[in-house]
């Protein structure tokens, strides 16, 4: 069949129409999302003077754009309706675009819309991936932070948190400030504890971070910010007023974050801050939820290690008298953990003797112990000892309340002895005993009750002999 020149003109356009919108197609089902590629290949084919894809996030109005003789705006539509943004077009030359134009170009706006939304899924899952492959190694982490708690030796213990942490989340650097309240509105910070990458210079040293205050930050938010129990999060230090950035410039700080610690109740106690060095770094919300979690967890300990003062300020103001008494006095950290004993405690009971028999019927470790310092349960007596007081200490706990027994203790000469103890929750998990030695009175009660019943049995004999001769003499 023979065409016009301008309808054959016009079914060759067609014709690279429909091949344009199949070259897109193959561009779309790539793996990764390339709407350049795209542009330039519609550019190619079509020859406008625009065309321009803006995705939801980005501002657009047709007002802004140059005046052309033709120009339409195509939305990017999911099936559902979901909008993702426009495509563009504009030229010089055309006075309108057919409908066959826009046909085609609605065409290419649906599949744009799957590609975004396919390239979405996958983001999402890649980054549940991540998220679950953080949380198991940030659990195991804490695993080790939770370990670290039980002690009280808040240099160590923080440093340590610090690296593990640093590490988890593979930062340039991890610091911990200190503040102290001057008054209603000001605070003294000093950068107190830090851990830093491979390649990193540290800050722990820089005068220009001791004794300074959140003014001498030159950032205005960010005290109010930690107030208010919120981290404060800076994704890029350019999105500070330039005025605020100098001071994290100097330390080639590209992104940070500063999540406060309050203790007690409301009161900045201080912040853990970490900054990134190498690159800007958009800030998960798992990492930022570790990171509160963290908080938290140092809250908790700091008001342990305060706690943990007081009581040993306490019993070192009652130790004299504490070690003069005949009782026997000890304190349990926990459960399983020993704390302050009185000597005679722990001279008839915990003092380690030569003997290599007593180490290994006892299981312990040989280890100095003082009276004064943590000692496992298990490491003190046998297996049986240590198990019973572990179990009645686990009562104590559970029920709130006081709890009496009586228990067999080896002591430092391998004997047995019979204590009377009773058990005294007192505050986070801390327990008073206070033990009797009543060896000797079971002893005693032992040989009454022998003697009662010996006497028992013999007046029972005398009595069954009388009984008998009465029973004879009344048959006779």
């Amino acid at each position: 069949m023979q065409y016009s020149p301008a309808k054959s003109e016009q079914i060759e356009h067609l014709r690279l129409l429909h091949m344009m919108s199949k070259e897109v197609l193959e561009i779309l089902l790539r793996t990764n999302l390339d709407l350049d590629s795209v542009l330039e290949t519609i550019r190619i084919y079509t020859g406008f003077d625009v065309v321009e894809i803006y995705l939801k996030d980005e501002e657009f109005t047709l007002e802004d754009a140059p005046v052309y003789l033709s120009k339409s705006i195509i939305p990017i539509r999911s099936a559902s309706a979901c909008n993702f943004g426009v495509i563009y077009i504009a030229d010089k030359q055309k006075d309108y675009f057919g409908y066959s134009i826009i046909e085609i170009f609605e065409n290419i706006a649906l599949n744009i819309s799957i590609a975004l939304m396919r390239a979405q899924a996958l983001k999402d899952n890649l980054d549940l991936l991540e998220s679950l492959t953080y949380k198991n190694h940030l659990l195991e982490s804490f695993k080790i932070i939770s370990h670290l708690l039980l002690t009280c030796d808040e240099d160590t213990v923080l440093n340590q948190i610090l690296q593990i942490v640093g590490e988890s989340l593979q930062v340039s650097r991890i610091y911990l400030f200190k503040t102290l309240p001057l008054d209603k509105n000001n605070y003294n910070l000093n950068y107190t504890y830090e851990w830093c990458n491979k390649n990193i210079l540290p800050q722990i040293d820089n005068i220009n971070l001791k004794n300074i205050s959140f003014k001498d930050l030159k950032v205005l938010d960010i005290q109010e910010t930690l107030l208010n129990n919120k981290p404060y999060i800076v994704n890029n230090i350019e999105e500070l007023e330039k005025e605020s950035q100098e001071i994290f410039i100097i330390q080639d700080i590209k992104s940070f974050i500063l999540v406060p610690i309050l203790y007690p109740f409301d009161t900045l106690y201080g912040f853990i801050g970490i900054d990134v060095c190498d690159y800007y770094r958009d800030w998960k919300y798992y990492e930022i939820n570790s990171l509160i979690n963290l908080s938290n967890l140092i809250s908790s300990f700091i008001e342990k290690c305060y706690l943990e003062k007081r009581l040993n300020k306490f019993i070192n103001n009652q130790s004299i008298i504490l070690n003069n008494l005949d009782s026997y006095v000890w304190f349990f950290r926990d459960k399983d953990t020993y704390g302050f004993m009185n000597e005679k405690y722990y001279i008839d009971f915990i003092e380690r003797q030569d003997s290599d028999k007593i180490h290994e019927e006892r299981r312990i470790k040989k280890r100095e112990i003082t009276y004064k310092n943590d000692c496992l349960l298990n490491e003190c007596h046998i297996k049986e000892e240590s198990d019973l007081q572990i179990s009645t200490n686990e009562i104590v706990l559970t029920t709130n309340k006081s709890y009496s027994y009586q228990q067999w203790l080896t002591n430092k000469s391998d004997n047995t002895r019979l204590l009377k103890i009773k058990k005294t929750p007192i505050s986070d998990g801390y327990i008073l005993c206070i033990a009797e030695d009543i060896t000797n009175q079971h002893e005693q009660d032992k040989k009454i009750i022998k003697t009662l019943t010996e006497i028992y049995y013999e007046n029972s004999k005398t009595l069954n002999d009388n009984i008998r001769s009465m029973q004879d003499m009344y048959q006779v």
